[in-house]
């Protein structure tokens, strides 16, 4: 599905203070109790300690009241610390990322992919449908959602794993700009600034 040209590039720049928040069973908070017990990422003052050139806040399963949430986020010094609530049993389970140096992390629904600086994927996390096993090759950029992922490759082509049951992991052919996953459905932008969906309940813009 063919929508019509962006004219204008918006940016919205959001600063947030990340505090501590109250951590109960039926509320696991993404800044609580499981940033507490992972000393390492806490400064003196209880926020997230470091400095970060680029943060993804992951998904939460709209089918699932337990579904896991977690956030990411790509340090200053190109490592990657994640916290929140992951699938496992331990506050590490699926939240740790890997070792190296990562360009950005895309985080979905218990799982997270993130593009290293040599270009090739990393993923880690929950994988019930293959949506953290990352794909080879080298790619510009990543976009984790639910059940499934899609990237952009070097030569422009997107490539998406994971969950296909309502065909948002079959994107189309040609070259993207960039990709975004959704639920059940994802959109990419074409080099003549274009946005074509694939996958469910896809709707066009209105006029």
């Amino acid at each position: 599905m063919i929508f019509h040209p962006f004219r204008e590039h918006v940016k919205i720049a959001v600063r947030v203070t990340l505090g501590l928040a109250d951590d109960t069973e039926d509320d696991p908070g993404q800044l609580g109790r499981r940033l507490e017990q992972q000393p390492a990422l806490q400064g003196a003052d209880g926020d997230l300690d470091g400095t970060f050139v680029s943060v993804s806040a992951g998904t939460a399963h709209i089918y699932e009241v337990m579904s896991p949430t977690h956030t990411c986020a790509v340090r200053s010094d190109g490592s990657v610390a994640c916290w929140g609530w992951g699938w496992g049993s331990s506050v590490l389970d699926d939240l740790t990322a890997p070792a190296g140096t990562f360009a950005s992390v895309s985080a979905g629904n218990g799982h997270t992919c993130g593009v290293k600086s040599d270009g090739t994927l990393a993923c880690w996390g929950y994988n019930s449908a293959g949506q953290a096993t990352a794909p080879a090759g080298t790619f510009a950029s990543v976009s984790a959602r639910t059940d499934y992922t899609c990237g952009v490759k070097s030569d422009g082509s997107v490539v998406c794993w994971g969950d296909n049951s309502s065909g948002q992991a079959t994107p189309p052919t040609g070259s993207f700009a960039q990709v975004s996953a959704g639920d059940s459905f994802a959109c990419g932008i074409r080099p003549n600034r274009r946005v074509e969906c694939w996958g469910s309940q896809v709707r066009p813009p209105q006029d």
